[in-house]
């Protein structure tokens, strides 16, 4: 991302990096898919501070993490994120998937006026989530889902509780 940070003397340098391999495995009956996935965010050392350049990604209408809770606690900026899931199909018409991802800071910033406040400031790990989402085809044009899925959080955060969430949803498509 190139420009400016609305203030025309601060210029924006960002950028952002995502590799994801699938690899499905060799047996017929549940026709299994292990998938991984890496994803770079770049960041700023100093978030909110009026310098001459700012490096952190600006997530806008980002849709890379729908339906998990770290894309609610956390904007898709600064970031790695490394996933893992596996995909089957263990009756027709049903696809299951169980997923994990490890999240970490890409710079250290100041806990200062930030999500996590604590001063645990040496530490850059984030947080893991693991879920698993089932989606049922009714038709060609209908399929419901479910989804579940609990966000383990570090030491950065002063709470650190367990976040889970489940969610149920439908598409129509016409």
């Amino acid at each position: 991302q190139f420009g400016n940070l609305g203030d025309p003397d601060v210029e924006r340098r960002a950028y952002a990096l995502q590799l994801l391999s699938n690899y499905a495995l060799p047996v017929d009956q549940f026709q299994p898919v292990l998938g991984l996935a890496y994803t770079l965010y770049s960041g700023d050392r100093t978030p909110g501070a009026q310098d001459k350049k700012y490096r952190g990604w600006d997530p806008m209408l980002e849709n890379q993490a729908g339906g998990k809770i770290y894309n609610v606690l956390f904007d898709a900026t600064n970031s790695h994120t490394l996933g893992a899931s596996l995909t089957a199909v263990p009756v027709e018409d049903v696809t299951a998937q169980l997923y994990y991802d490890a999240l970490w800071l890409h710079k250290k910033v100041p806990a200062t006026g930030l999500s996590f406040p604590n001063e645990d400031e040496g530490k850059r790990r984030l947080g893991s989530e693991f879920g698993m989402v089932v989606t049922y085809d009714y038709t060609e044009d209908v399929q419901f889902g479910a989804r579940a899925g609990w966000f383990f959080s570090s030491s950065r955060f002063e709470d650190q509780t367990t976040a889970s969430q489940f969610l149920l949803n439908a598409k129509v498509a016409f």
